[in-house]
């Protein structure tokens, strides 16, 4: 029998399979966790030269035009001989670090949000950002 657990959403008692966090009435609250998420690491955490660059044009016909040059695929993944969808375009030096390459093609990857993730982790440790 498969392991359970319970429903991430407060009050709700549904039993669930292990990888999963909601049930299925409450399926959209991990979207709107993100958007919160989002929101607050815009408002309180995203410095705003970053955020104005981020909701440029340059950045986003770049970022497009990095999403066709990879098909839209994580590159990390392919490396790992894996198809994974790429929904990031990430700086390889991090422009908190070098703020010149923000829009230089060959300083941009394209990943999926775990190999992102991961890569973000270790740029805290390489560079002590936060």
């Amino acid at each position: 029998m498969p392991i359970k657990k319970i429903c991430n959403k407060a009050a709700c008692n549904s039993l669930i399979n292990v990888g999963d966090k909601y049930c299925d009435k409450h399926k959209d609250q991990g979207q709107i966790d993100k958007r919160e998420r989002n929101r607050h690491y815009d408002k309180y955490q995203r410095d705003q030269k970053s955020k104005q660059f981020y909701n440029s044009k340059e950045w986003k016909l770049l970022r497009e035009k990095i999403k066709l040059k990879f098909n839209g695929l994580c590159l990390k993944c392919l490396e790992n001989k894996k198809i994974k969808v790429g929904v990031i375009a990430d700086h390889i030096i991090p422009i908190k670090v070098d703020w010149s390459l923000r829009l230089v093609e060959s300083n941009i990857d394209f990943l999926c949000v775990e190999c992102h993730n991961a890569k973000t982790a270790e740029d805290k440790k390489i560079y002590g950002l936060d």
